[in-house]
């Protein structure tokens, strides 16, 4: 039975089917030590409903999109994971929103997946993890990503 509710879930954990799928792949079978969850929009709205929120904004958790790969790799799997989550929001008006994921720490695709994912996808922010590949966010090489942010 759902709870009528204001409630805003800021950090929910998505885990798209192309994103368990690049894991097995690059024979990852844990995420900060613990095996990767299922996740399914049924199972997360049967929670939120459980739990009296309204609306949860969908992020993708560490490591992140770049798992090893290449640049292409980590711009697809980033591109697919926002396809899903826009989809998500779609389907379930007013229940998710999400933070777009950017194939970190390549800065200029990073900067064209942010624009793609706000601009054309409806994200409503950016998720960044705090470091990615040895990386801290505060790395010179982010500057242009954070100036196209910093825009916004």
């Amino acid at each position: 039975m759902r709870r009528e509710s204001q409630r805003i879930d800021v950090h929910h954990h998505v885990i798209p089917p192309v994103f368990s799928q690049a894991m097995q792949r690059q024979g990852l079978t844990e995420v900060a030590g613990a095996p990767l969850p299922a996740w399914s929009p049924r199972h997360s709205l049967e929670i939120m409903d459980m739990q009296g929120i309204q609306t949860a904004l969908l992020s993708l958790s560490a490591p992140g999109v770049h798992l090893g790969g290449g640049v292409q790799d980590a711009v697809s799997l980033a591109q697919a994971c926002n396809d899903h989550c826009a989809e998500l929001v779609q389907a379930h008006p007013g229940r998710f929103g999400f933070f777009g994921v950017l194939p970190m720490p390549f800065t200029e695709p990073a900067c064209r997946e942010a624009v793609r994912a706000l601009d054309v996808l409806g994200a409503d922010g950016i998720v960044l993890l705090g470091s990615t590949d040895g990386y801290f966010l505060g790395d010179g090489r982010f500057e242009p990503l954070m100036a196209e942010l910093d825009r916004r």
